[in-house]
């Protein structure tokens, strides 16, 4: 018998060896906000400084000359040494805020209100500015030593000390600068007018109501209480006309930077 022929033995297929995965270079750090947080607080730093004027009615100077006469008859309604304290206190940290851009105008034009009665010792007046002033800044309670404390006190030392030369600071009511911008002018013309047309439809209290708000936003353009920004968003209003999207993304940046 034949024997069979050798078979012979199959290598196996070389197996190629994998190159491992690239790695991944690490990612970069992703970018922080720190300087772009900075700038924010710078511009609201910058933003929160136009609120005071120190040419405008509501100036410090004004505040001292009307203020410094009667700190003595203030402390002296206090016989422990901190309430003396206190009515100091008090009128350093309304300085500071006023300073500091930290009052807005709506609270600037109340304080001239209050001044202004003071000076000519308008008991009542001073005490409605003042009440004004509460509710524009405080929850209702009022604690001791804060500068709307001492506002109290000043009032009632209003009433023993007479008027005098001192009180005599250079400022009056009739003296403020009364020009607006011409634009402003038209802005405040044109808010009249369409008041008017309303009158036909609306309730007559509630346009008694828009009519005095528009006058008292004219008193405080004319006193320097609106700052720049919103003084442009008023004239963009204007400017929308009957584009009530864009006019209301303008009031509501006003609501978010100044007074009611």
């Amino acid at each position: 018998a034949l024997a069979p022929p050798p078979v012979a033995a199959l290598a196996p297929p070389p197996v190629a060896a994998l190159a491992p995965p690239p790695v991944a270079s690490a990612l970069p750090p992703p970018p922080t906000c720190k300087a772009s947080s900075s700038q924010d607080a710078e511009t609201q730093k910058t933003s929160s400084a136009s609120n005071y004027n120190p040419q405008g009615p509501c100036n410090v100077e004004r505040l001292q000359a009307s203020f410094d006469p009667l700190l003595e008859a203030a402390m002296e309604i206090h016989s422990e040494a901190a309430g003396k304290e206190g009515i100091h206190k008090g009128v350093r940290e309304l300085y500071s805020k006023l300073v500091d851009g930290d009052l807005q105008g709506s609270v600037q034009e109340k304080l001239v209100r209050f001044v202004i009665a003071i000076e000519a010792r308008n008991i009542s007046e001073a005490t409605s500015a003042r009440e004004d002033i509460i509710r524009t800044t405080t929850t209702g309670w009022v604690e001791g030593g804060t500068w709307q404390w001492t506002l109290k006190h000043l009032v009632s030392a209003a009433e023993k000390v007479a008027p005098g030369a001192a009180n005599t600071s250079g400022y009056a009511a009739s003296t403020a600068d009364t020009s607006i911008s011409p634009e402003l002018s038209g802005v405040m013309d044109s808010c009249f007018a369409r008041l008017a047309d309303a009158r036909k439809s609306l309730d007559a209290k509630k346009c008694d109501d828009i009519e005095k708000k528009l006058g008292d936003l004219r008193g405080a353009l004319q006193n320097g209480f609106v700052n720049e920004a919103t003084r442009s968003h008023l004239i963009a209003v204007a400017q929308a006309k009957d584009d009530m999207k864009a006019a209301q993304k303008c009031l509501q940046e006003i609501a978010k930077s100044d007074f009611q």
